[in-house]
């Protein structure tokens, strides 16, 4: 984040801006910033204004990146104002009723900082993407502004109804998890132990135990004489467990192909929703792109992204032939291509209605895919440990009926 300083210069007694980036700080200390102020020329002696900025900066920093439920309020906020073309004092006790907390601490430091309130929807942690929607809105007439917000309300609703299914999707397989946990703690404390009691009763030699049993076995009689230790135990290592396979299995699962595709739609129908919303706007094709880019979660792809842009500003290709150069995606590749001659914001917009849809369709697939996989893996789970428990004694009763135990007649 940048914050701008109108101050004035003590020798030349000309006023100067004084930029402070606060990623360029080593740390919040007023030295610190200090030092970033002198290597733009600030003198020493002007160094009663480093508590201020110091102060805004420490505010600023410690207010986490607004969620997308409260961009979503922020953007309904915007719309409501632009509606009624809201002059600045109404737009000023709307904004102060806001229950977003960003925006709330943005006030407090408006109310210390006066001077800062013309900057105040840069001075909110907004998504990368949405500083450049922002800035456009602030600069647009009053119905391009309209436009560019509503656009962003509906991608923003529908980035959160995804968001949302994709969380109940991954929320089911955890509950499943935790329920195995119990499960073969309950097991291991309640039923086992009946079970060997039993095998002991009527066949003593243990020697002819599968191994699988024996270990089972063997758990469940560590689980009575501890019993608080083993269950401590047991959560612990579900935990480490689950931390140390999650990635694996969730790589595993990524690359199943009709689960593989929901992030990739989700992330190119939010791209291309506001590469055609800024484009139509007016913003600059290269600035569109930039802003509309940071949306794409994947590294490798968002790092290709970043190249094609890099070729378009520098070499002037276009978009298609970027898209070919680093090999970014067949399918979009052949869509932009078979487009040519169109308007690009047209296409950019068809594109994220189409990408939209598949991303619903791709959820409700995976959905259908994942909670029983999950399911089917419980009960092979928990079959597997309740049959190594009564193996045994199916075993010994076998041998008993055929008199193989006991010496026979």
């Amino acid at each position: 984040m940048i914050l701008v300083y109108q101050i004035t210069d003590k020798y030349s007694n000309r006023e100067k801006e004084l930029y402070i980036d606060t990623a360029a700080l080593k740390d919040l200390s007023d030295e610190s910033i200090l030092s970033e102020m002198r290597s733009q020329g600030v003198v020493p002696e002007q160094s009663e204004i480093v508590l201020n900025v110091a102060a805004t900066i420490k505010s600023l920093i410690i207010s986490p990146i607004m969620s997308d439920k409260e961009l979503l309020s922020l953007t309904r906020l915007y719309i409501k104002a632009k509606k009624v073309n809201m002059d600045a004092s109404r737009f000023e006790i709307l904004w102060g009723k806001s229950n977003i907390k960003a925006i709330k601490k943005v006030g407090e430091i408006i109310q210390t900082f006066p001077d800062l309130a013309n900057q105040k929807i840069m001075l909110l942690p907004l998504p990368k993407y949405a500083k450049g929607v922002f800035k456009k809105v602030e600069t647009s007439s009053q119905q391009s502004g309209l436009d560019i917000l509503r656009t962003l309300q509906k991608i923003l609703t529908v980035k959160n109804d995804i968001d949302k299914k994709i969380k109940k999707l991954v929320r089911y397989p955890k509950m499943l998890y935790a329920l195995l946990t119990a499960v073969f703690m309950g097991l291991s404390l309640y039923v086992i132990p009946e079970f060997k009691e039993i095998i002991s009763s009527l066949n003593p030699d243990d020697s002819s135990i599968p191994y699988l049993s024996k270990v089972v076995y063997d758990i469940s009689s560590f689980a009575q004489q501890n019993k608080t230790l083993f269950i401590m135990q047991t959560i612990v290592v579900a935990i480490v467990f689950y931390m140390l396979f999650y990635r694996v299995i969730s790589f595993i699962i990524r690359k199943i192909p009709f689960i593989a595709k929901v992030s990739f739609y989700r992330d190119h129908s939010l791209f291309f929703g506001l590469l055609s919303t800024l484009m139509k706007a007016g913003m600059g094709e290269i600035d569109s792109f930039i802003s509309a880019a940071s949306v794409i979660s994947d590294g490798k792809r968002r790092e290709k992204m970043r190249h094609i842009i890099e070729d378009m500003n520098i070499d002037a290709i276009d978009f298609a032939t970027g898209l070919k150069k680093y090999n970014y995606s067949k399918e979009i590749s052949e869509v932009i291509s078979a487009n040519k001659g169109l308007n690009p914001s047209d296409v950019y917009a068809e594109m994220e209605i189409e990408y939209t849809d598949e991303m619903q369709e791709r959820v409700e697939a995976a959905s259908e895919f994942v909670q029983p996989f999950a399911l089917i893996m419980v009960v092979v789970f928990i079959g597997l440990i309740f049959g190594s428990a009564v193996a045994p004694l199916a075993q010994t009763m076998s041998k008993l009926t055929s008199g193989g135990i006991g010496g026979g007649f």
